[in-house]
């Protein structure tokens, strides 16, 4: 079971280092579009329906990558309400 847990791993650091440069592309895509769209004052018809689809690959392909490296955040709002919660939860619990 741990030789499986390396090797999901493995394949996850794999992909993250080889999708993590799609984001160059993406944003050399948008910024030709906005030069195209303000100083030519015609905008490609390609390039919202493509950078839209890439993102979503590099957003579903850097997940795992992301987790296991603990690149993740929570909001505030979120992290306040929690804690107070499991607070509230824990002295409930203790008396």
């Amino acid at each position: 079971m741990n030789a499986i847990a390396r090797a999901i791993d493995a394949l996850n650091e794999g992909f993250g280092r080889l999708i993590a440069p799609l984001l160059a592309v993406i944003t050399l895509i948008v910024v030709y579009d906005i030069a195209m769209r303000f100083f030519i004052g015609r905008p490609s018809d390609w390039a919202f329906d493509v950078t839209k689809m890439l993102f979503g690959a590099h957003f579903m392909l850097m997940a795992a990558y992301g987790l296991r490296h603990h690149a993740t955040w929570r909001s505030t709002c979120s992290s306040v309400c929690c804690r107070g919660a499991s607070r509230q939860r824990s002295r409930s619990s203790a008396t």
